[in-house]
């Protein structure tokens, strides 16, 4: 039989809906990703004003174009993600990751125009959609580029893009970490009170292979502009960490600070540790 479970909880296309661990999870057509264990749920999410709104800096989703964007299962990571247009854009070139077990999210830029889980591979296996490149596999005479071409990838193995003609690109990525101000002990009044004097940080990388990139925001008021703005927050860095860096001199004041940590070069991989950092209280100008 078929029966209602729901509301107000629409797939955003027909494809956009994925089975994994004995649920199904779907992006909603109204914003907001669900799921389904027996009950609806809607998942909270710190990255759906992102993915479904073009406000602020948010890049958004192009409505236009949601019957192409679609679910996947990476079942060696305990991953679900959707592959999706960006607003402005007719073709996917924006990815969303949720991890069921961690319960974390991660965006991207990554385009697959299709996908295929490890199951009779090892590896999974995915398109990228070029809108003007010619096929040259296999030798096809006459064909041009009129309707574009996809490149075929093997996902999860090595750190590097690597092309067919063996050319390595560096796969980039940054994580990014919310205001985070001193807080309330031994007699000290937290909640952003305090003017904090961070001397140096302590880079704590569980693996580290090549460079890393940190950098520090450090913001007097939280509403304080956009880091690209001259009155903005102060930006200290980017140091360049590798496995022999013990610690960094800041010598930087603020009441709240964030960490951006970031690589941009070929044979880069890090897993970050336990933020360590030498603070004081500096009063409360």
């Amino acid at each position: 039989s078929i029966r209602q479970v729901g509301s107000n909880c629409g797939c955003l296309g027909q494809h956009a809906a994925v089975y994994a661990q004995g649920a199904v999870f779907w992006m909603g057509f109204g914003g907001g990703f669900f799921m389904y264990d027996g009950t609806v749920k809607q998942l909270p999410s710190l990255v759906e004003d992102f993915v479904f709104t073009t406000s602020g800096d948010n890049l958004g989703i192009n409505y236009d174009a949601n019957q192409i964007a679609y679910g996947y299962h990476n079942s060696l990571f305990n991953e679900v993600g959707w592959y999706y247009a960006a607003s402005g854009s007719q073709q996917i070139n924006r990815n969303v990751v949720y991890n069921f077990i961690e319960q974390t999210w991660t965006t991207g830029s990554l385009s697959r125009t299709s996908y295929n889980d490890a199951h009779t591979y090892g590896l999974p296996y995915a398109t990228e959609f070029y809108t003007s490149n010619t096929p040259t596999f296999p030798t096809i005479n006459g064909a041009t580029n009129t309707f574009g071409a996809s490149r075929y990838w093997a996902q999860e193995t090595g750190v590097n893009q690597v092309d067919a003609n063996g050319n390595e690109t560096a796969i980039t990525s940054y994580i990014q970490s919310g205001d985070y101000d001193i807080s309330v002990q031994q007699g000290i009044q937290g909640d952003g009170e305090q003017v904090m004097r961070v001397s140096r940080f302590i880079p704590d990388f569980k693996n580290l292979s090549g460079n890393a990139k940190v950098t520090m925001f450090f913001r007097n008021y939280p509403n304080e502009s956009e880091q690209s703005d001259p009155n903005g927050p102060l930006i200290t860095g980017p140091f360049t960490c590798n496995s022999t860096t013990t610690y960094v001199s800041t010598r930087v004041r603020g009441r709240q600070v964030s960490l951006k940590i970031e690589n941009d070069a070929v044979d880069e991989s890090w897993r970050y540790g336990t933020l360590r950092l030498d603070i004081a209280a500096g009063g409360r100008r």
